[in-house]
């Protein structure tokens, strides 16, 4: 029942293309809500995965990349190992882990979501809370 919340969220901030897109969303809600309970926590990362990737399968599984091929899965995030990358690009859930360590990473680092954007404290950001900070 969560990861329907989840999914109904994601289907309000971006509409679907095709009944597959759907289903996709779905099992990354599932992989959301599997990473967290947290109903922010969870509605963060269903917005950085709209915005990063815009719910797109081929970037889920990794075939097309960011940030000049540095950034991987629906998140967009940056591996720190070929082992995470792996885990990244096989599995919506440990994607959906590994961009929540980033996040809590962040907030713990800057007291924002501003050194999950830019790398770094006190980058101006503008618009990375109104993205993906909390409601």
């Amino acid at each position: 029942m969560i990861a329907l919340r989840v999914l109904l969220y994601m289907l309000a901030i971006l509409p679907q293309r095709d009944e597959r897109d759907v289903a996709f969303r779905f099992y990354l809600a599932e992989a959301i809500v599997e990473s967290t309970s947290d109903v922010t926590e969870q509605n963060t990362l269903a917005k950085i995965a709209r915005w990063e990737s815009g719910y797109r399968r081929d970037i889920a599984a990794c075939r097309v990349n960011g940030d000049h091929g540095g950034a991987f899965g629906s998140f967009q995030v940056h591996p720190r190992s070929p082992q995470e990358r792996a885990r990244i690009c096989n599995s919506l859930a440990d994607s959906a882990r590994a961009a929540l360590i980033r996040i809590r990473e962040s907030i713990a680092a800057c007291g924002d979501l501003t050194g999950f954007v830019s790398g770094k404290c006190g980058v101006a950001v503008a618009d990375a809370k109104k993205r993906w900070g909390g409601e």
